[in-house]
């Protein structure tokens, strides 16, 4: 739990640092288009896996890695659909840490 623990920070403060760096100019007919930060597409995601690692973390069942599991997932696809917000010179950074995160997700024990 403490790897993945690890990883969930890194890549949330990986995403983080991209996602401040899209600034509306990027992409004007795009997914970008009027963002000055695009967190706010990935805010839902966020809170549900932050929620879910909470209870996986207080009651490792089963369960809460089922739900942990796929509140993770649908937080990685959610920053995966804003990736052409993502610089030209962080792009390989980013798809590795999602590479990286699907990785950490496919070794939880549930």
């Amino acid at each position: 739990m403490n790897k993945l623990r690890f990883g969930l920070i890194g890549l949330s403060v990986f995403a983080l640092s991209i996602i401040t760096a899209c600034n509306k100019d990027n992409d004007n007919d795009g997914p970008c288009r009027g963002y000055v930060n695009w967190s706010l597409s990935v805010s839902d995601e966020a809170a549900a896996l932050s929620a879910a690692a909470s209870a996986y973390g207080q009651d490792p069942s089963s369960a809460n890695c089922v739900k942990y599991k796929e509140a993770y997932n649908d937080y990685i696809d959610a920053l995966d659909s804003q990736s052409n917000c993502v610089p030209a010179s962080q792009r390989a950074a980013f798809d590795q840490s999602l590479d990286d995160a699907r990785d950490e997700l496919n070794n939880l024990p549930c």
